[in-house]
């Protein structure tokens, strides 16, 4: 581990060292860098650069979406019983408020509402809120919630450590929420840039500000990262990672690495014991503790990636293709949900009266304490492959075809996504998208029994 903080200090001290002020900047090109700056930053209008502006301007935009789900157990393909479905209606509408002054100075917000219909509940949430400023065109700050692009990976980026949500794998209906914080960004010329984000996310002292710094080269046609985060009583964690193209493939890369001590376990569930009994057992016996830490091991996760685009009829570019493979340390070896009978365990438990003592170790709360740990979708094992592929203009120039997949190499299982989705030069878009979960009943895609699902929504954008 040593050795490893040496290197990633001397790599960013090289990177520091080799940059050049002197090559020009394009401030167009740096303010709509989707890669390093905001994942929505296509939702503004593009047509006015930051350089552009010399009066204040004020742009809403949004859209609205509402969506029918309806969920399919795997035992509704044995009888076909209606009770088997499980459908759910909801409305989703985001409202974002982009706002340009001068001195490249902006603002942007975005606000999300949804309804349920079943419940009549209506949540809001403030996805991103922040401000952007700039010293004389060198050094450039955006302070308040936001949602960065860290890592060069399409689906799984084990060197970000900033945002709050991860991707999924089927079209998102709505925005990923931002983390909270200040991003600075120092461009050397076009080759070389440095970051830093202090994340005030879960701040109530000033000694829990978690802080993160990223420096970035481009050598020819690749572009090498190495970033690193820390926090007060937790161990640094350190990443790199490199995009590249060859022969018209474009590889990206990504690595992190850290200590054990930041990862908690379960400890004393015994071989083949069903997670009932260990729960039952865990209330008397010291012996089983639920917050050990893996100890002071090395923690690595990788991800690599390949894609290409491929003209297909005389269309350029039509199909786009990404695989990624991803290996986790810390992800659970073997067949976990089979092995520890989590699914009957969990029907058991569901049964129970819930229990409203205030100690701090009841089984409720144990039973949740586990629970997070499978509420964290394809990054529970240490094994994965994804495909994803999109179509444009898929049989007429309004249809995009996309075919997703997800595959836990360990438990031989996989989540598959079908979407089709239609969008109107008059802004009205329709999407209709397939999910499926296979392999054995005590997977971590089918845990919960869900077989298939399928979900239509219709929306409008202004």
């Amino acid at each position: 581990m040593k050795n490893f903080k040496i290197f990633a200090f001397l790599s960013t001290l090289c990177l520091f060292i080799r940059a050049n002020a002197q090559d020009t900047i394009d401030e167009d090109l740096l303010f709509s860098d989707t890669n390093t700056i905001i994942e929505s930053a296509h939702l503004v209008d593009s047509s006015l650069s930051i350089s552009s502006v010399e009066s204040t301007h004020v742009g809403f935009s949004g859209n609205i979406n509402s969506v029918a789900d309806f969920g399919f157990s795997r035992e509704f393909f044995k009888d076909f019983s209606r009770k088997q479905i499980s459908p759910s209606a909801y409305i989703v509408s985001n409202l974002l408020l982009d706002i340009r002054l001068p001195k490249d100075v902006k603002a942007f917000g975005n606000v999300e509402t949804q309804y349920y219909a079943d419940s009549s509940d209506v949540n809001f949430y403030l996805k991103e809120l922040f401000l952007d400023a700039n010293i004389k065109r060198r050094i450039y700050f955006r302070t308040g919630k936001q949602v960065l692009q860290w890592g060069r990976c399409y689906f799984w980026n084990p060197t970000d450590m900033i945002n709050v949500e991860r991707k999924t794998v089927e079209p998102r209906i709505g925005y990923r929420e931002g983390a909270y914080g200040v991003k600075m960004h120092v461009p050397f010329g076009t080759k070389y840039n440095l970051y830093g984000f202090i994340d005030m996310k879960h701040i109530s002292a000033v000694d829990s500000i978690a802080g993160a710094f990223r420096s970035e080269m481009l050598i020819g046609t690749t572009e090498i990262g190495a970033e690193v985060w820390g926090k007060r009583n937790k161990e640094p964690i350190f990443g790199m990672d490199f995009s590249t193209t060859i022969f018209d493939f474009e590889f990206n890369g990504e690595i992190s690495l850290e200590n054990g001590k930041n990862y908690t376990i379960v400890n004393g569930l015994q071989e083949n014991e069903p997670l009932y009994d260990f729960l039952s057992r865990s209330n008397t016996n010291d012996s089983v503790r639920m917050e050990s830490t893996i100890g002071n091991k090395p923690v690595p996760k990788i991800c690599i990636g390949v894609s290409k685009s491929f003209d297909l009829l005389s269309v350029k570019d039509r199909v786009r293709v990404i695989s990624e493979f991803y290996y986790n340390k810390a992800g659970v070896p073997g067949d976990f949900f089979r092995e520890h009978k989590v699914r009957e365990s969990l029907e058991m438990l569901n049964g129970l009266p819930k229990d409203t003592s205030s100690s701090s170790d009841t089984l409720s709360q144990r039973v949740d304490k586990l629970m997070s740990r499978f509420a964290n979708p394809n990054n529970f094992s240490r094994y994965y492959l994804s495909l994803f592929t999109t179509i444009n203009k898929f049989i007429i120039s309004d249809i995009t075809f996309e075919f997703n997949g997800i595959v836990n190499l360990e438990q031989k299982a996989a989540t598959v996504i079908t979407a089709l989705q239609y969008a109107t030069i008059h802004n009205l878009n329709i999407g209709l998208v397939f999910s499926s979960a296979v392999g054995s009943k005590d997977s971590e895609y089918t845990v919960f029994q869900n077989a298939f699902s399928t979900r239509l929504n219709i929306g409008v954008s202004f």
